[in-house]
């Protein structure tokens, strides 16, 4: 009966800040990918998609810091009802209280360990390879009659008329990717497209087939009935084609603009170990091999907020929920940042990889065990 009771008193709260923080991530996301996802050519459709594959890693990311708020705030609501002293009274003592946190603790560490394993590298990838679409259709997309264009790097893009996006009229191109021999390209007619057409290919970009993944992919765009001018140490030239595919490298402008990069959350700790055993020396494999155990370490901090939150709320004076939310701060900043010190000394070789991503949960579980003791041998703070 009382570990229901408490259950309820912590679940509550910590279902409620997890869908706060995830909400509040979801529009810093959006406010930062502003140039991305408010682009000409994005549908609601993309919108969505986005959201869903982003979804996984916001929850990863705010379940933890959740957990330890709702922890406090559970208790603290205890505390301030004069309940815990009433228990108490009753000769309950405060270890009865520890089942219902672990027992919260060891689902959210089971939830992030689903998470890491599978849903949150694959949507991490999966939003990537999204953007990088969405980009390349705003950069067709945002092309104006009229405009000189210079998004793409060393190219200038400049139309006379669009009939539709990726559709133009009256091209010309002034490409400069090799400073030494600058190309100028003037053509009737233009499109983009997914294809390669029969005919001469220029750039520095090979070209792409249909059915592979074409994130990164050059944009590929279809000349015809047009002249090319190339300026060389020996003199001009002059080359007129019926049609011509030019390969436009969009790489730096996808790097750019695209706000969804979380490089080491991409992968699952199995493929960072496969990583660092694949490193060409041990300085690139232990960098690595400290990201795959700080992932796993990052799993397991909701057992290590549990039994250092329990003592925390069971020893809070009535004080309002503010002291809680600060003590929340405060135990996760701490987490943190014992957790890029060990980090950097196993980055460093001065500490193993595994206890270098452990470190923080071994700090906590120590301090929380120490908590915990002092607190099951004394009396709840009235």
């Amino acid at each position: 009966m009382i570990h229901r009771y408490v259950l309820r008193e912590i679940a509550l709260p910590v279902l409620a800040w997890l869908g706060l923080l995830v909400t509040l991530m979801w529009t810093m996301a959006v406010l930062k990918g502003t140039d991305v996802l408010l682009g000409s050519e994005v549908t609601a459709w993309d919108f969505a998609r986005i959201s869903f594959y982003l979804l996984p890693h916001f929850i990863a990311q705010a379940a933890p810091v959740a957990f330890l708020l709702g922890l406090l705030i559970g208790f603290g609501r205890l505390s301030e009802d004069k309940e815990l002293v009433a228990l108490q009274s009753f000769g309950l003592a405060p270890r009865k209280l520890w089942g219902a946190p672990l027992l919260v603790a060891a689902a959210m560490s089971a939830l992030l360990t689903a998470l890491a394993f599978g849903p949150q590298p694959h949507g991490l990838q999966a939003a990537q390879r999204l953007a990088a679409e969405i980009i390349k259709r705003n950069l067709v997309g945002d092309v104006k009659p009229g405009v000189f264009h210079h998004q793409l790097a060393h190219v200038t893009l400049y139309v006379e008329r669009v009939t539709a996006p990726g559709q133009w009229g009256n091209v010309l191109i002034y490409d400069e990717r090799t400073p030494a021999t600058p190309v100028l390209l003037l053509a009737k007619a233009g499109r983009v497209t997914d294809a390669l057409d029969e005919g001469a290919a220029f750039g520095r970009q090979g070209p792409h087939r249909v059915g592979e993944d074409t994130a990164g992919a050059p944009l590929t765009l279809v000349l015809e009935d047009g002249a090319l001018y190339r300026t060389t140490e020996a003199g001009d030239a002059k080359v007129g084609f019926a049609s011509a595919t030019l390969a436009l490298g969009v790489e730096e402008a996808v790097w750019q603009k695209n706000r969804f990069r979380a490089v080491r959350d991409e992968l699952t700790p199995f493929e960072m170990l496969e990583a660092a055993g694949q490193a060409d020396s041990p300085a690139n494999a232990k960098p690595m091999a400290v990201a795959a155990h700080w992932k796993l370490g990052q799993v397991l901090m909701p057992v290590s907020f549990a039994l250092l939150g329990v003592p925390l709320g069971l020893r809070r004076r009535t004080s309002g929920r503010a002291r809680g939310a600060i003590l929340t701060l405060a135990g996760y900043a701490a987490f943190y940042v014992v957790a890029q010190v060990s980090t950097s000394f196993g980055d460093r070789g001065l500490l193993a990889p595994v206890l270098a991503g452990q470190a923080p949960n071994l700090l906590f579980l120590a301090f929380g065990l120490i908590a915990l003791a002092v607190t099951d041998r004394g009396r709840l703070l009235r």
